[in-house]
């Protein structure tokens, strides 16, 4: 039994030793420099195509029904080569 404790106190103690040596290194070679950098972006501008709000508000949902009737067309086209592929 005096084995067992004297070698487990053989191999513990110089592990706790290095631990206590290796703080007092870490605070003195703890030495970082932080730089910020802010990078400032530019304000969108935004073009109106016409002067008259409403022909612009109209325009503008007339372009998204057709980029969504589009990108329906080409989901249906997935769809058809899907069902093509597995019958």
């Amino acid at each position: 039994m005096k084995k067992v404790i004297l070698t487990l106190a053989i191999l513990v103690v110089p592990f706790m030793m290095t631990a206590q040596n290796s703080d007092e290194n870490a605070k003195t070679e703890l030495n970082t420099t932080i730089k910020t950098e802010v990078e400032v972006a530019a304000k969108k501008k935004t073009e109106h195509i016409s002067t008259n709000p409403l022909e612009q508000t109209l325009m503008n949902f007339k372009k998204s029904q057709d980029i969504i009737s589009i990108n329906a067309y080409i989901k249906s086209l997935q769809i058809k080569g899907d069902t093509a592929l597995n019958s």
